[in-house]
Parts: structure tokens; sequence; C-alpha cells
């Protein structure tokens, strides 16, 4: 977070401790991303005439944050792989034979996904 802090009080840009911070904890492994993030905010913060905020920086960084913030789910999981499967995600167990069969592999799937 310091250097994010330094960077910025270098190009005369007021940054906020929850910016900053939003910053650091998602661009961990280098020092260039986390300048170029910076850069990057600065001038979006120029083009548009708008103040930093961490709304802003999740709209503005969140496509080279990528999908790795993205949190998963069980209920996501489960209707990923029924949809896959083609078949209708529900709860409860099927009563006929051969979709009991195919809910099994589905939630043996999902189980396997969800660790």
């Amino acid at each position: 977070m310091a250097i994010i802090k330094k960077k910025a009080a270098l190009e005369r840009v007021r940054l906020g401790d929850d910016v900053a911070y939003l910053i650091a904890s998602r661009i961990k492994s280098n020092i260039r991303e986390l300048e170029g993030s910076l850069t990057r905010m600065i001038a979006f913060c120029a083009l548009t005439a708008r103040e930093m905020t961490v709304d802003l920086a999740q709209e503005v960084l969140g496509e080279l944050w990528g999908e790795d913030e993205k949190i998963i789910t069980i209920d996501h999981i489960q209707r990923r792989v029924c949809d896959f499967f083609g078949l209708r995600c529900r709860i409860s167990r099927p009563r006929t034979g051969h979709r009991a069969i195919a809910f099994f592999r589905v939630r043996s799937r999902c189980t396997s996904l969800a660790r």
C-alpha cells in the first residue's frame, strides 16, 4: 500500500486509503502491475473528471483483475453441471430410475467441483 501511496504522491494525485487498499489487496505479485493500475486510474479520472473511489476502481480495473475474484457458490456449480448434462436442477431426488442415475452423476460432479 505504501508503494501506491508514494506513487500517487509523486504524480500529485489524491488517493484515498480505501482505494489504495483495494488495489494493493488485488495485485500482490508485481510492482509494475500496481503502478500500471494506478496509472490507469489516474488517466481514467483525468479523462472523465471523476474522483477516485472504490466503485470507480472496481469499474475501471475490473477487467484487469479478471474472473479471479468471482465468488463461486454451490448453487452456481449445480446450475452449470445441470446445464451441461441437460437436466433441470432439483434438490430432491427424482423418482424414475434413469433420471436417478443421471441425478447421481450430476450430484457427484457438483461435489467434486465444490471441493
